[in-house]
């Protein structure tokens, strides 16, 4: 495979005198950075809106002619390091990928695509790299390609969060800045998207490695675009049979989806306390939503009244006043559980425990599909989480005293056709 440093003539370094290491920007030196840094632009303005960072290309009509999205990931599909490094080291720590990209760019450019990068830039939050560096490299990257005068978007997410992809909110955000927030203004049969992320296996290709992830085959497959890796895409080959996803497939899981729980049969007309227990974001508050708030159940989670001490302030004070209560949280441990039973069994109510039986690779998927349906305002639970629930839970017996113990299986239900349709994509 041929590869070729690009012309350092052309290139912009911000920054590049800092080699010290890298501090994580907070939001006002990112904001700073990036509204200085569109000053300088040839390309147009660098903005950040809700975390991800936006080049505003100059040449970019409100109103394009084209409909043809071709989208690209950026390292490893368009560039790889000059140095080696995983993180390229400053903003000319690049190379192209293969040498036939610019020739490839124009030619796209000139059949009516509009050029688009999608880029995970997670290393800007672990200090890897830098947003001034990042920003650098793409503007670039794009002048290397097709010049400053063909229009090229692209769009960076530095946080783990409902931008990074999967998660189709770069793409998302892209419908909504430049084409009125109308998907229909694109025609996405004919769009593609070309990305490294594939999921292949190793030796795929001989002395090839296995993908780092499938990112990228799934932001394509969330999105309803054509996937080609950069070597279909850029060399003509085709497409290898070794590769997998490394997540749930939710379409294959919940092909045939169950009658949902009726809530006749799981609330009581008696006062009771009612403890949840199961992974983080494995359903639990949705069901209580759903079952247990229109009965006048009152709602104790640490997530809304903070510590442990409040949460058993808060369920004293509704059994007093002859309310039921649900016990909102993982209650992994059987001593978490243990101090509710005692505080059920001093009120003189019922006690029955809801063990959610969600599996972990569901759960971690819900965590994510919770992030993406309320836009970032409900973060994701980190995977450090998931790793303490399982080494520190402890399964429900019946020794433990209570009532009845339930096991509510995970059955999906959907308020609308959006949430449908996210729940179906892939994490």
């Amino acid at each position: 495979m041929s590869r070729r440093a690009a012309t350092k003539r052309k290139y912009v370094e911000i920054d590049s005198d800092n080699d010290s290491p890298h501090e994580n920007e907070d939001e006002e030196e990112v904001e700073e950075m990036v509204q200085k840094k569109s000053k300088k632009s040839d390309l147009g303005d660098w903005v950040r809106e809700d975390g991800v960072l936006i080049l505003k290309h100059k040449k970019f009509s409100a109103k394009p002619t084209g409909n043809k999205i071709l989208a690209f990931d950026l390292d490893s599909t368009i560039t790889e390091t000059i140095s080696g490094a995983t993180f390229a080291k400053n903003a000319t720590d690049w190379k192209f990928w293969d040498e036939s990209i610019p020739e490839k760019m124009k030619e796209s450019a000139k059949e009516g695509f509009i050029l688009v990068i999608f880029t995970n830039q997670g290393g800007i939050t672990k200090k890897k790299t830098t947003v001034a560096h990042v920003i650098g490299r793409i503007e670039n990257v794009i002048s290397a390609t097709v010049g400053d005068d063909i229009p090229f978007l692209a769009f960076a997410a530095p946080q783990d969060d409902h931008y990074r992809k999967p998660s189709t909110g770069m793409w998302d955000r892209m419908v909504k800045d430049f084409f009125e927030n109308d998907p229909s203004r694109i025609d996405i049969n004919e769009s593609i998207y070309v990305g490294d992320a594939a999921g292949r296996l190793a030796e795929w290709k001989k002395g090839k490695k296995k993908d780092f992830s499938c990112s990228d085959r799934k932001y394509a497959l969330n999105i309803g675009l054509k996937f080609l890796t950069p070597e279909q895409f850029f060399l003509g080959e085709n497409e290898t049979k070794k590769w997998k996803f490394d997540v749930i497939e939710p379409k294959v899981l919940f092909k045939d989806v169950k009658e949902p729980y009726k809530t006749a049969d799981l609330i009581s007309d008696k006062q009771e306390l009612v403890l949840f227990t199961g992974w983080p974001a494995s359903g639990k508050s949705t069901f209580y939503r759903k079952h247990f708030e229109p009965n006048d159940y009152v709602h104790v989670n640490r997530d809304t009244l903070k510590t442990p001490a409040k949460c058993k302030s808060t369920t004293v004070s509704a059994l007093k006043s002859g309310k039921s209560v649900v016990i909102d949280n993982t209650n992994g441990k059987a001593s978490d559980r243990k101090e509710y039973l005692k505080l059920a069994e001093n009120a003189g109510v019922e006690k029955r425990c809801f063990v959610f039986d969600t599996p972990r690779n569901v759960a971690e998927h819900l965590n994510l599909l919770r992030e993406k349906v309320t836009k970032g305002d409900s973060k994701h639970v980190p995977g450090v989480a998931y790793n303490i629930y399982n080494k520190n839970r402890d399964d429900v017996d019946e020794d433990e005293g209570w009532d009845e113990i339930k096991t509510i299986e995970f059955i999906p239900t959907f308020s609308d056709d959006n949430e449908k349709k996210v729940f179906y994509q892939y994490t």
